[in-house]
């Protein structure tokens, strides 16, 4: 079996990437003697590409597909909340929904979605979403600081495209004016 380009490490960290290529008899010769250290990715002939950068193949690279934050948050007792997706934002994805932690617990907040960005100081807090476009959903924050909303996108191929910010806005005993933020949270929904 031979083998393509294989960076190899060094055993000082360092990756020679100059070398090679290697037969597989050679590898193994070199980690023997502890001239290199081996890592090994077996997937099936012919999908290498496919699960290393588009494992649904819609010519969107796997890290451009999930929602990305932007911003800077406002700290809280907990210090700044966080806000992420629990999917990917794709038509149909019945599972979609946002994940909030480091929130004071119990705490009631709002999850803003808009059409836009925003950077406005309001009462001591960053808001990072177009106020103008913005829909408040109430959430509360469970005794642990977390708290979890569903959001399914449907499956209507109209909404491909859109472009969601979000950002999650908590009373705070500890924040700013009694109120903290998480970074914003901006994503395009996908086919």
């Amino acid at each position: 079996m031979g083998c393509e380009h294989i960076p190899v490490s060094t055993g000082d960290g360092m990756r020679t990437p100059s070398e090679g290529p290697f037969t597989q008899a050679q590898l193994v010769a070199k980690a023997l003697a502890n001239n290199a250290a081996l890592v090994l990715t077996a997937v099936p002939p012919g999908s290498g590409n496919r699960m290393a950068l588009d494992r649904d193949l819609d010519s969107t690279k796997n890290a451009d597909e999930d929602a990305d934050p932007y911003g800077v948050g406002t700290a809280g007792c907990a210090g700044v909340s966080t806000l992420a997706a629990n999917s990917e934002p794709r038509v149909g994805n019945g599972q979609f929904g946002y994940v909030m932690n480091n929130v004071q617990a119990s705490m009631p907040g709002v999850i803003a979605l808009a059409l836009g960005t925003a950077s406005i100081n309001v009462l001591g807090v960053t808001v990072l979403v177009d106020p103008l476009s913005a829909v408040p959903i109430s959430v509360t924050a469970d005794g642990f600081g977390s708290a979890v909303h569903p959001f399914p996108l449907p499956p209507n191929p109209g909404v491909v495209g859109l472009s969601i910010q979000a950002q999650a806005l908590w009373l705070d005993s500890c924040g700013s004016q009694w109120r903290a933020a998480s970074a914003g949270l901006g994503y395009v929904v996908r086919p």
